[in-house]
This record gives C-alpha cells, structure tokens and sequence, in this order.
C-alpha cells in the first residue's frame, strides 16, 4: 500500500536524518538498519544501529528535525 506523497517524503526526510545521526553522534561502526513497516492507517521508520545510546562526541550544530515535521 503506497501513502500520500506528502508522507512518503517526510518518512525519508526522518529516515536520512537517523542514519546520518547513526554515523555522526553514536558512533556505529559496523551496521545500521531501516526497517519500514507500511499499515493501512499508518508508516512506520525504525532505524537501528551498532552505536551506544549517548555517545556523542560533538553535541552537533545543525537543526535536526525541526521543520520535518
């Protein structure tokens, strides 16, 4: 089942800002993984990773995900 494109969009948008998080901020090394799981009613995007929760080196200057929304 295919969404609306606007929806399709901003999924890519969240999915490209959570891998390039993976590789600037928790340090993955060796695997990251997308799965997306498309419902009826809803698109789901889970990305996870080698990386360790809040290993940051450089808290980062950019903007995120504010303005995907």
């Amino acid at each position: 089942m295919r969404h609306d494109g606007t929806s399709e969009r901003r999924m890519g948008a969240f999915i490209q800002e959570a891998l390039s998080n993976t590789r600037k901020h928790a340090l993955a090394t060796r695997w990251a993984a997308v799965l997306l799981d498309y419902g009826p009613h809803s698109l789901r995007g889970t990305v996870t990773d080698d990386g360790r929760p809040g290993a940051a080196k450089d808290p980062g200057t950019g903007h995120g995900l504010i303005g995907n929304g």
